[in-house]
C-alpha cells in the first residue's frame, strides 16, 4: 500500500480494488478517523443506512464488513469505479460467491419486468428503484399486509367485511402502498378470540336455570344495574366504614364534615371548587349505628343524581321500600352483584365488542377465511423474499460505486486536501465579507463544538442560516487566509449549498485567533494597545463626568448653594492630595527617565557607527526572533480535525494547514483575464522602500561620523 503525506500525516493512497482490498488489513490507528456520524455526509442516504450498523454513526468496523461483502461477491477481476458510476456490469457478479447466483437471478428478473431487451447485460441504480417503487404499488408486494388491494385476489365475499372488522379490533397496520390493511397474526389473534369470546356471552344471556338466576339477580336489568352499582359503590361502603368509626370515635363526623382547611380552600367560591369539596365528604351524613337514608336531600348533592337511578333500579328491587338501610342490606346487595362481577372478570376478547354478534358467528362457521388470508401471506412473503434480493442488489451497486470515493473522506482525506471538488462532509461554500469560504462543516450543538474547536487555534466563524420561516442551521467554517479586521458578529453573507441553492447567514459566534504571521506577530502589541483604549476611554470618561458635575453645581439653586459650596471645597482638597501625589509620581517618573537618557549618551559617545548599529540590531532580533518562533509555532499548532471532533467524529489524524491549503480553504475573489484596471503586485514600490530605508541609514551613520 501506497501512502502521502497530507496535513501532517501519512495516510493511505485508495485508487482501485486493491487499495481497497488491503485497507481490511491496514491497521485502524493509520485511517483519519474511526467513526463520524451519519447525518455529516453528504451522499446517497440509502448508501448510508447500508454502511451503517445503527442508523447514526459509520464506523470502521462498518467499512470494513462493507469492503469485506463487496470483494466476496464480485468477480476477481472486476474493476471498481472511482466516478461513483451508476451502472453495474452483470458480468461482474460472482455466482459462485455468496449469494452472488440469486443476485444475478434478480437482476435478470428486474430487468425483465422492466422490459429490457433479453441481451442486456447491465443494470443501473434507477432500474432497481424503479422495479421496486413499481412493487410496492402492486396488492401483493412484499410488506406481509394484506389490505383492500388485495380483496380482488379472493373469491370470497366475506373477506372485505372481515377485513375492515379486523381493522376496527386491532387497529391494522400500514402496507408499503400507503393504504391500512391487516398482517396474518392479527387474522389469527382475532380468529382464535372468537369461540371464547361467544362462549362467554352465551353464558351469560337469560334463561330459567338456577345459576343463571343466580348469576342474573335482576335478569335482563342485571347488566344495566351492575354498571349502576359499580360507578359508586366505593361511596357506600365509605359511608358504612365511616358510621363505625364514628360509634368509635364521636368526633370523626365533624372531621369528615367540616374540614378547617378544606372549608378555607372555598373562599373564594368557585363551581369547580364546590364540586371538589363535596367529592370529598361521604355520601350522607355518618350515622351512629349505621342508617344509610333513601330520601335523595339527605344524599350528598354530588351524588344525588346517581343516588335515585340506584334506589329506584338496585335497592327497592333487591331490598323493598325503606326510608334506612343498614350494612346488612349493602352486604346483602353486594353478595347478589358478586357472581355477575366475576362474570364480568372472565370476560374474553373484549375488543370483538366492536363487531356484531352474528357477523362474528359467520366468521366462525367459515373455515375458509383464515385459509385465504394464509395463502395471501404466503404469496406475498415470496415477493418479500424478491424484495431482499433487490436490496442486496440495490446494496451491491451502491458500495461498487461509492466505496472507493467514501473510503477517500474516512480511511484518508485526500478529496478534502487534493480534488477541486468538495469532501463528502463539507456542506457547500459562504461568500462573505469578499471571500469565499469553501471548508464549512454542519454545527449541531453550538456550545459543545465551540467548547472543543477553541482548542483548534483557528478563527472559526458559526454562521447562521435561515433556511425557511421554520428551519434554522448552524454552520462553522474556518478562516485560513486574509485578515480579520472586518469580521464581527452579526455581520452577513451568503451560503451557497451542493445543490446551488442560497440563503442568507449571519455570524452568530467568533472564535477569535491569528490568521498569518502578521497578526500572530502584532497579537502581543494588539492586546496592549486595546488595554491601552480601553484606559484612556475610562479616563476620558471620568473627564467628562468631572465636567458635568463640575457644571452642575454652578447651575445650582440658591437653597443647594451651601451644602454644594462645601461639597466643593471637599472635592478639591481631595483633588488637591491627589494632584501633589501625581506630581511627585510624575516628578520622579523624569528623573528616572533623565537618567536613563544620560546613561544611553554616555555609552553611545564611546561606541562607533558600527558598534550602535550592530546593538539596534541586536536589540531588535532579541525582540522579534522570540516573537516570530511563538508567532509560527501557534499557527503551525492550527488543526481543522477538531472542527469535525466537536461535531461527534472520532479523529485520529491532526489536519494541519499549509500555505495552499489556506489558499484553498479560504479564496479570495479572481479578476477576469487580461482586465485592466486591476490591483497589481507592488514589487517595484517595495524595492523603492527598502532603497530609501537603506540610504536613510547611510545618511545617519555619516552625520554620526561628522559629529
Amino acid at each position: 500500500m501506497h501512502f502521502t503525506y497530507l496535513g501532517h500525516f501519512y495516510q493511505p493512497v485508495i485508487e482501485n480494488r486493491q487499495d481497497l482490498q488491503e485497507v481490511l488489513t491496514l491497521d485502524e490507528a493509520l485511517w483519519c478517523a474511526s467513526c463520524a456520524p451519519i447525518c455529516d455526509f453528504h451522499c446517497d442516504p440509502q448508501f448510508l443506512r447500508f454502511l451503517s450498523e445503527n442508523h447514526s454513526h459509520i464506523t470502521a468496523k462498518g467499512i470494513k464488513n462493507a469492503i469485506q461483502w463487496l470483494l466476496s461477491v464480485l468477480q476477481e477481476n472486476a474493476p471498481l469505479p472511482q466516478d461513483c458510476s451508476p451502472i453495474l456490469p452483470l458480468s461482474s457478479i460472482n455466482p459462485d460467491g455468496p449469494s452472488g447466483k440469486a443476485l444475478l437471478t434478480t437482476a435478470q428478473y428486474i430487468l425483465k419486468e422492466l422490459s429490457y431487451a433479453p441481451d442486456t447485460q447491465q443494470i443501473c441504480i434507477e432500474d432497481i428503484r424503479a422495479f421496486i417503487q413499481n412493487v410496492k404499488g402492486r396488492p401483493l408486494n412484499g410488506d406481509g399486509v394484506i389490505s383492500k388491494n388485495c380483496i380482488a385476489l379472493t373469491q370470497s365475499p366475506l373477506i372485505p367485511d372481515f377485513l375492515k372488522d379486523v381493522i376496527a379490533i386491532t387497529g391494522g397496520a400500514i402496507g408499503y402502498d400507503g393504504t391500512t390493511g391487516v398482517t396474518l397474526t392479527q387474522v389469527q389473534t382475532v380468529l382464535s378470540a372468537i369461540p371464547g369470546y361467544l362462549e362467554w356471552l352465551q353464558k351469560g344471556e337469560l334463561n330459567d336455570t338456577p345459576e343463571n338466576k343466580v348469576l342474573l339477580p335482576l335478569r335482563e336489568k342485571t347488566a344495566e344495574a351492575y354498571a349502576i352499582y359499580k360507578k359508586n359503590a366505593i361511596r357506600i361502603q365509605q359511608f358504612f366504614d365511616y358510621s363505625d368509626l364514628l360509634s368509635f370515635d364521636s368526633e370523626s363526623n365533624e372531621k369528615f364534615c367540616n374540614s378547617p382547611a378544606a372549608v378555607r380552600d372555598l373562599n373564594p367560591p368557585s363551581s369547580e371548587k364546590i364540586q371538589t369539596y363535596l367529592q370529598g365528604l361521604p355520601l350522607a351524613r355518618t350515622t351512629s349505628p349505621a342508617m344509610l337514608p333513601t330520601n335523595p336531600d339527605k344524599i350528598n348533592p354530588s351524588d344525588r343524581e346517581w343516588w335515585k337511578s340506584f334506589y329506584q333500579t338496585i335497592l327497592i328491587p333487591l331490598c323493598g321500600n325503606k326510608l334506612f338501610y343498614t350494612r346488612g342490606d349493602w352486604n346483602s346487595i353486594q353478595e347478589s352483584f358478586q357472581p355477575y362481577a366475576d362474570y364480568q372478570q372472565q370476560k374474553v376478547g373484549a375488543l370483538l365488542e366492536k363487531v356484531s354478534i352474528e357477523q362474528l358467528r359467520l366468521y366462525q362457521n367459515n373455515s375458509q377465511i383464515e385459509k385465504i388470508c394464509t395463502n395471501l401471506v404466503q404469496r406475498d412473503l415470496k415477493v418479500t423474499e424478491i424484495l431482499r434480493h433487490t436490496e442486496e442488489l440495490e446494496k451491491l451497486l451502491l458500495y461498487r460505486s461509492y466505496l472507493i470515493t467514501f473510503s477517500n473522506n474516512f480511511v484518508n482525506f485526500s478529496h478534502l486536501y487534493y480534488t477541486q471538488e468538495q469532501a463528502l462532509f463539507e456542506q457547500g461554500d459562504i461568500l462573505l465579507d469578499g471571500r469565499w469560504f469553501h471548508l464549512v462543516f454542519p454545527v449541531t450543538d453550538l456550545t459543545a463544538h465551540s467548547s472543543t474547536a477553541m482548542k483548534s487555534n483557528l478563527f472559526i466563524l458559526y454562521l447562521e442560516a435561515e433556511i425557511s420561516a421554520t428551519e434554522k442551521r448552524l454552520f462553522a467554517t474556518p478562516v485560513t487566509s486574509g485578515n480579520t479586521s472586518n469580521l464581527m458578529v452579526g455581520k452577513r453573507g451568503i451560503f451557497r449549498n451542493l445543490q446551488k441553492e442560497e440563503y442568507i447567514v449571519k455570524i452568530v459566534q467568533m472564535i477569535e485567533n491569528p490568521i498569518n504571521l502578521k497578526e500572530a506577530l502584532s497579537a502581543p502589541f494588539s492586546k496592549f494597545w486595546k488595554q491601552a483604549e480601553t484606559k484612556i476611554e475610562q479616563w476620558s470618561s471620568n473627564k467628562e463626568k468631572g465636567f458635568q458635575n463640575s457644571m452642575n453645581q454652578v447651575l445650582a439653586t440658591p437653597e443647594n448653594a451651601a451644602n454644594t459650596a462645601k461639597k466643593t471645597d471637599d472635592d478639591n482638597a481631595a483633588k488637591t492630595a491627589r494632584s501633589t501625589n501625581t506630581f511627585m509620581s510624575a516628578s520622579i517618573g523624569f528623573a528616572a527617565l533623565g537618567s536613563a537618557v544620560a546613561f544611553i549618551s554616555k555609552t553611545l559617545s564611546g561606541m562607533t557607527a558600527v558598534s550602535i548599529w550592530l546593538t539596534l540590531l541586536g536589540a531588535f532580533l532579541a525582540l522579534a526572533v522570540p516573537l516570530s518562533l511563538l508567532a509560527l509555532l501557534k499557527l503551525k499548532r492550527q488543526n481543522i480535525s477538531l472542527l469535525l471532533e466537536g461535531n461527534g467524529w472520532a479523529i485520529n489524524a491532526q489536519m494541519k494547514l499549509n500555505p495552499l491549503l489556506r489558499k484553498k480553504f479560504t479564496e479570495f475573489g479572481t479578476y477576469p483575464k487580461n482586465s485592466t484596471g486591476t490591483p497589481k503586485r507592488r514589487v517595484a514600490s517595495t524595492i523603492v522602500i527598502i532603497i530609501l530605508l537603506a540610504a536613510v541609514a547611510w545618511i545617519a551613520q555619516k552625520i554620526y561620523l561628522f559629529l
